[in-house]
């Protein structure tokens, strides 16, 4: 048995099987191929009912096809190689398997394969995130590159989107009229045909602009031109050397003051939002929902290539908020927790027990009518 490619193996991880005429370096990789397990086997030796027996799922790659196996069902499924990644999410997430991509993201049968209606989305993702493994739509459907680079690579200073093009066009298997790069935590969608042509969104929109940019529904032009004009209606962010947190009338607030937010606009149906955000208010309320162990704030994010983190929604009864200064950095605190944005991939406001490391941490700036907008650490 041997591994062919750098993988991981967990509970429900997929065991992948390499016969010895099958070139692996040719077929395009995948992001759930990092968490499955490929094997190198002869072909005449593959007792595929033991393998079966063993691992519940497998699949087995052919030269032009690939085919699953998966418990209850006592058939193969030969598959288009462009439905890789979409079919192996599902061997993923669904235990017991109900073939749910059938209905999903429908396959139909041609020439005696199943193949997506659609061709996949190409990924180029970052060395350091060699690991994100997402099981939403927008991730499931797609055929990935990695490149390397700094872990905090979101500058475009740093990204070679030329290159990225040239690759994108060498591909035959994939939607050509744009791919989408991965960087730090935002997501970067680009023009094949002509790189300059970029739009940058963030992950708590990209099932809606990866999805429309498929279905050719926008362009990477049209985001990017709305984007620009949203930008140019937002309020503009006043520096703040010796940052004091104020309250709605310009008093400012003492250490572990006693303050909740009042959102003064609220997102569009597209989960944009399009001016101002929240201002210190001792009658107002921030939005704040029960999810486990600590309080999850809902939050979303706007802007083209500068991601603003926003708290959103409803008001929440005794959602008090107190600001906190170490060492001459003020944090938010909710409910003697640190107001936070842990993942990178998500927009999500969370709290945390801790004091926030550097990238996880939320800056508060003002703008020229006095309210306050928040968004990751030097992300402005």
């Amino acid at each position: 048995m041997a591994s062919t490619r750098n993988t991981r193996s967990t509970s429900v991880a997929v065991v992948v099987y390499v016969p010895e005429y099958v070139r692996l370096s040719s077929i395009n990789q995948c992001i759930q191929d990092r968490n499955a397990i490929f094997v190198s086997v002869r072909k005449q030796s593959l007792d595929i009912d033991a393998a079966r027996r063993q691992h519940g799922r497998i699949v087995v790659l052919e030269r032009d096809h690939f085919v699953f196996y998966i418990d209850p069902y006592p058939d193969a499924f030969r598959c288009c190689y462009q439905s890789r990644n979409l079919v192996m999410t599902d061997l993923r997430y669904l235990h017991p398997f109900p073939p749910m991509f059938f209905n999903y993201w429908p396959l139909v049968l041609r020439d005696g394969l199943w193949s997506a209606n659609q061709p996949p989305r190409l990924f180029f993702v970052n060395t350091h995130d060699r690991d994100y493994i997402q099981s939403s739509s927008a991730d499931a459907h797609t055929i990935v590159e990695y490149y390397a680079g700094s872990d905090d690579a979101a500058a475009d200073s740093l990204l070679d989107f030329d290159r990225f093009a040239s690759i994108a066009r060498k591909k035959t298997a994939c939607a050509m009229h744009f791919f989408v790069v991965k960087a730090g935590h935002v997501f970067i969608a680009v023009d094949t045909n002509n790189a300059a042509s970029r739009y940058t969104f963030s992950a708590a929109i990209k099932h809606r602009v990866v999805r429309d940019l498929s279905t050719k529904t926008e362009s990477v032009q049209s985001l990017a031109a709305a984007s620009r004009r949203l930008q140019a209606r937002r309020a503009e962010m006043l520096p703040q050397p010796g940052f004091q947190l104020r309250d709605s009338d310009g008093r400012v607030l003492d250490e572990n003051s006693p303050f909740r937010l009042r959102i003064v606009r609220r997102p569009s149906r597209a989960g944009i939002i399009s001016d101002a955000s929240a201002n210190a208010d001792g009658n107002a309320a921030a939005d704040a929902g029960n999810s486990g162990a600590h309080e999850r704030l809902c939050a979303t994010s706007f802007g083209p290539a500068r991601k603003k983190t926003v708290i959103h929604g409803s008001a929440a009864e005794g959602a008090v908020f107190r600001a906190k200064a170490i060492n001459g950095i003020v944090y938010l605190t909710l409910d003697n927790d640190y107001v936070t944005i842990p993942q990178r991939q998500t927009d999500d406001l969370t709290t945390s027990p801790r004091i926030p490391d550097k990238d996880q941490r939320i800056q508060i700036h003002y703008d020229k009518s006095g309210y306050i907008m928040l968004s990751r650490w030097n992300d402005c």
